[in-house]
């Protein structure tokens, strides 16, 4: 998981996000939310609009905004809300954030995996059950009595667990090991928390972030072995292309720069280069 700016602009600088038509349409909907309170009916249509959709998808590099996974090309993903619209499982007398249903700043981009309560399936080389887990309508607090209950209520004041990559810095609160698992950074509730609710430990999105974190550390072993660079410049190298925002599991590869040792890259095997002739 890594941070994105929600007040991002395209390349011909048009701000990602629906078009005010949309907003207008939000805007009603909101307004009649309002007004049935628990009642109401989240309307799909107008949260998970084109226009919606198509923005997030653009607005998260079209992958999970929390697990970093690329959008399938061949099925549609959720349009998530963070703060969950119709209930939440951590307190039964909640009505959910209902006035929040159409609000641009609660919705996400999320794969089924991250957003839906699923199992981790077997594998061909992890035969055992695995753990069973999801976002759906979670959203755990540090403190319940900080909950907001309904509108007038502030948002701000809530203790939050779950990491939000449009407010918050992931990368402060998770980070990764070589095998890929993702881990609560220096003791971080935050991230366990995110961690465990999104599902981030799922054992084939493990896998994927181990393969790409193997393919950094490989490259980085060739510029330093072949290209004569010194490990500190291939690593930021790396880090640079493979770390891009716009990459799958950026947030992994990342990882290896903040802590290039954590990653097996004190070895004698990168020395410091040596004076060529012509520099210095």
């Amino acid at each position: 998981m890594i941070g994105i700016a929600r007040d991002r602009v395209d390349e011909h600088g048009v701000p990602i996000r629906p078009d005010d038509a949309w907003f207008a349409l939000a805007a009603g909907w909101s307004d009649r939310a309002l007004a049935e309170r628990g009642g109401h009916q989240a309307q799909r249509g107008v949260y998970h609009h084109d226009q919606v959709h198509a923005a997030l998808e653009r607005l998260c590099d079209r992958k999970c905004a929390y697990c970093e996974a690329p959008a399938p090309a061949s099925t549609s993903w959720d349009v998530e809300h963070y703060r969950p619209k119709g209930r939440v499982s951590e307190r039964s007398d909640h009505p959910g954030y209902y006035w929040l249903a159409y609000t641009w700043d609660n919705l996400l981009l999320s794969c089924e995996l991250c957003n839906r309560r699923r199992k981790d399936r077997p594998t061909w080389e992890q035969a055992e059950p695995g753990t069973t887990s999801g976002k759906v309508d979670r959203f755990p607090l540090a403190d319940e009595a900080t909950r907001a209950m309904g509108p007038g209520d502030d948002l701000a004041g809530e203790a939050r667990l779950l990491l939000d990559p449009t407010r918050d810095e992931p990368e402060a609160h998770v980070t990764f090991d070589l095998t890929g698992h993702a881990v609560a950074r220096e003791g971080s509730r935050m991230g366990a928390a995110s961690i465990e609710v999104y599902h981030l430990n799922r054992r084939r999105l493990r896998s994927w972030r181990q393969v790409q974190i193997r393919l950094a550390l490989d490259l980085i072993e060739r510029l330093v072995q072949v290209g004569g660079h010194t490990l500190p410049e291939a690593v930021e190298l790396i880090a640079g292309s493979l770390g891009h925002a716009s990459l799958p599991w950026a947030g992994a590869v990342r990882a290896i720069a903040r802590d290039p040792t954590a990653f097996g890259l004190d070895s004698p095997r990168y020395p410091p280069r040596r004076g060529v002739p012509g520099e210095g």
